[in-house]
Formats: structure tokens, sequence, C-alpha cells
């Protein structure tokens, strides 16, 4: 269950991610086609502006991949914990030492 709602959210933050980069690439084409410049200069200019994004994009996709690992192994570490937790929480309640150390009416003696 929880691996699908993660799943769910991964893909919606990547289809997110994916349709921004194409309205950013498609804005910045379109409005340098609309810019008054020679035809050289305007190309050089759409392919600076390519490198660029490219370079962004990059950089922008390793940072969201860095913060979902880094979230996804600390939710890891606290269901491990959590996890310890319960077993000792367990096995304490099915110690014998649990049930004879308390008095009548479910105070400790």
């Amino acid at each position: 269950m929880y691996e699908t709602e993660y799943t769910q959210g991964r893909q919606s933050s990547r289809d997110f991610l994916t349709g921004a980069m194409v309205g950013i690439a498609v804005g910045t084409v379109v409005g340098l086609f609309m810019a008054t410049k020679p035809g050289t200069e305007l190309r050089d200019q759409v392919a600076e502006s390519a490198r660029k994004f490219k370079r962004q994009v990059g950089e922008t996709y390793d940072q969201a991949a860095d913060a979902v690992s880094n979230a996804v192994d600390r939710g890891r570490e606290a269901l491990r914990k959590g996890r310890e937790k319960f077993d000792e929480a367990r096995q304490e309640y099915a110690s014998d030492d649990f049930r004879t150390d308390q008095a009548p009416g479910g105070r400790v003696s």
C-alpha cells in the first residue's frame, strides 16, 4: 500500500518536472524566434540557451534525486527504529516479568 502511494507520488512529481521543463524549453524557443535577429545569431543563441537549460535541468534533477534519496533513507531508518521499539514492547509484554510485576488494579508493585 505504502509502496503504491510512494510510486504514485514519485510519478506525479516526475510528470510535473517534465511538464515544467518542456514548457520552459518551448517558451524559450518561441521567445527567441519572435525576436528580430539574423539567422546565425538566433541559432547560436538558441544553442547556448539549450546548453544552459540542459545544465540547469541536470543540476535540478540531481538535487531532487538527492533530496528524495535522503527522505527515503530517513523514512527507512524511522521504520527500522519503530519496528525495534515495537518488538521490544511486544517481548516485554509477553515475558513473565511484565505480568508478575503487576499489582492488583494494574499498578506496578
